[in-house]
């Protein structure tokens, strides 16, 4: 029983390798590879892929199956093919009698209504090495909506606008001239006020800011009179 499990589990191995594995006098395994798909109905999107079909009408030994076994088990030819022929026997007493034999990771065998052998394949295993790793994917189908109108101003000649800059150096040089200049001024009015050479021209009829002092001055060009009071 334990060396049936280990054939069953030894033909799911070489069908990730090989197209076909043909258990002889039975029939053969075959590899039928599919495009990646994706179904509207589930918005299902399935990579591609390698499942098994079976073949009844390949019944020839080609020798893959019971060299595997022999290398694996490390036996002679003759005890290989005797195990393999003994499993074959396994797989027809079961079919004759639960209609039904199962292989890991394969699929089912089974006897339908009309006495013929039926091969349903794993659907949820994936034989393809390309493939490992990739599982079915729920996808949305894009929605394409149509392209938004954009509408294009027209281009407006922005007004140039100059601003006049008074240069600070300008307002600065005047500033100190006027500081500079209204002192030396008042000095040069009061040192003319005092000094002598200047004096008679302060002191002219043309000078509109001069005043010219008043003095008392006695009359002595009268000459007094004695006044005689008669006794």
């Amino acid at each position: 029983m334990l060396h049936y499990t280990q054939i069953t589990h030894l033909i799911a191995e070489l069908l990730f390798k090989h197209d076909c594995v043909i258990v002889p006098n039975f029939g053969g395994f075959v590899a039928r590879n599919y495009n990646s798909n994706f179904s509207k109905g589930s918005n299902v999107l399935y990579p591609q892929s390698k499942h098994i079909l079976f073949n009844k009408n390949l019944v020839h030994n080609d020798g893959l199956l019971i060299s595997a076994f022999m290398q694996k088990n490390n036996m002679a030819l003759t005890d290989a093919t005797k195990q393999i022929e003994d499993y074959r026997d396994y797989v027809q007493s079961l079919l004759s009698v639960k209609k039904r034999f199962e292989l890991d990771n394969i699929g089912l065998l089974y006897i339908d209504a009309e006495n013929s052998l039926r091969f349903e394949a794993k659907t949820d295993v994936n034989f393809l090495l390309e493939s490992f790793g990739f599982e079915p994917v729920i996808a949305n189908e894009l929605v394409i909506e149509p392209e938004k109108q954009i509408s294009v101003k027209p281009f407006e000649d922005r007004k140039i606008v100059v601003e006049t800059i008074i240069s600070k150096k300008k307002s600065y040089a005047k500033i100190a001239t006027l500081a500079i200049g209204v002192p030396v001024t008042l000095a040069f009015l009061l040192f003319a006020a005092y000094s002598k050479p200047m004096k008679p021209l302060l002191e002219s009829s043309f000078n509109p800011f001069y005043t010219p002092e008043k003095t008392y001055t006695p009359n002595t060009s009268k000459t007094d009179k004695a006044i005689f009071i008669p006794q």
